[in-house]
């Protein structure tokens, strides 16, 4: 409780009458940021520096953050709560405004977590993080925190790819989501995942042309990301791990030490040493909690479309192989 309370205090802003007070308030706390010294408590660690979790939507990343969160606090590590957890969104971050930017709001952030002792932690899609040139100006303000990251991605670019499409995360172009029964376009996208959307259910119809040319494309991404971000001076080198090497012992029991081992490399890169024990109690008793991955016709409309596309000549064959029959 006492935890709790402490986290509660972190955060709050005052309820401001408009946007220009919240503003001006943000703005003179910024300011006092970037001129005084940061108080110099007695700490655990020499260094406290924001822990990144880099993955792009649709891939597991909110289980996987949730994951290191509870590992890193088995370990007693004190990591911020309370907060989103995608602090890279402007809606979702309370210490936002244009004036600012992301960059000024995690600054504000970064500092109130360093003067309570503790450890900011948020994911980052790498979108909001990469531009043409590398790092986007919006977020250089990181580099002066010195933050550790790492990438984490879905290696079965064909499962990110239907869900980005359900969720309606992908221009129309790349597919739509359509009602699983009358193949019709449907709004229901994202909510599909609220429990509101009981009884409801929709569909990925994915655009066959160059499907596999756009897989094959998807599946060196990651690599790529991982370049720009040590290119950036932002970790170097960059950990990964892929959804399926951390989640697999959720329906095959033998991999659960194989996950162990993987999510400690995880935290080991954030700059922290969670035991084998403390992650074992985490993930222990999720072993064998969800069925292996079902066929891709439950979430693709047109299977046998796609099927037959990455059937073509000039698919590879490990394109094909990331459909499920």
């Amino acid at each position: 409780l006492a935890a709790e309370a402490e986290q509660k205090g972190l955060w709050p802003l005052p309820l401001f009458r408009s946007p220009s007070e919240k503003a001006a308030y943000l703005q003179a706390e910024h300011a006092a940021v970037l001129t005084r010294p940061l108080k110099r408590a007695a700490r655990r660690w020499p260094e406290i520096r924001p822990a990144i979790l880099v993955m792009t939507g649709c891939s597991g990343s909110t289980w996987i953050s949730r994951m290191l969160r509870l590992m890193l606090l088995k370990a007693g590590v004190r990591v911020t709560r309370g907060h989103k957890n995608e602090l890279m969104h402007p809606e979702k971050n309370p210490f936002y405004t244009p004036g600012l930017g992301i960059g000024g709001a995690l600054t504000l952030m970064q500092a109130r977590a360093y003067d309570a002792n503790q450890t900011l932690f948020f994911k980052a899609e790498p979108n909001h993080l990469l531009g043409p040139q590398g790092l986007k100006p919006s977020v250089a303000a990181l580099l002066a925190m010195h933050p550790r990251v790492v990438l984490a991605w879905r290696a079965n670019e064909l499962d990110t790819m239907v869900c980005q499409v359900r969720d309606c995360f992908l221009a129309s172009g790349k597919g739509a989501s359509v009602d699983a029964v009358t193949g019709e376009r449907t709004d229901l996208c994202f909510a599909r995942r609220k429990e509101g959307a009981a009884g409801k259910h929709n569909k990925a119809r994915l655009n066959v042309v160059r499907l596999a040319m756009r897989l094959r494309a998807a599946s060196q991404r990651p690599q790529h990301w991982a370049h720009a971000l040590e290119n950036a001076g932002i970790g170097a080198p960059i950990v990964n791990a892929t959804y399926e090497q951390l989640a697999e012992f959720e329906h095959e029991a033998s991999a659960l030490p194989h996950a162990i081992a993987n999510f400690r490399r995880l935290t080991a890169a954030l700059g922290f040493d969670v035991s084998l024990e403390a992650a074992q109690e985490v993930l222990a008793p999720l072993t064998g909690t969800r069925h292996p991955p079902p066929s891709h016709r439950t979430t693709i409309f047109n299977f046998d479309e796609v099927q037959a596309a990455l059937a073509q000549p000039g698919a590879h064959g490990s394109e094909h192989a990331l459909l499920r029959p």
